[in-house]
C-alpha cells in the first residue's frame, strides 16, 4: 500500500486487474504492443 500526502493507494488490486506487470517497456505502446491482447490497458 503507498501513502502519498496522507492518501492511502491500494494498488496491488488494480495492478493485478489490469495487468500492469505483463508490459515489457518496449515503447511500442498499444499499437505493436506483444502485450495489448493480453490486457484491457492502452495507455496511448
Amino acid at each position: 500500500m503507498a501513502r502519498t500526502a496522507g492518501i492511502q493507494l491500494k494498488t496491488e488490486p488494480m495492478v493485478a486487474e489490469l495487468e500492469l506487470m505483463g508490459c515489457i517497456q518496449c515503447g511500442k505502446c498499444t499499437g505493436g504492443c506483444p502485450v495489448a491482447r493480453k490486457t484491457h490497458l492502452n495507455v496511448r
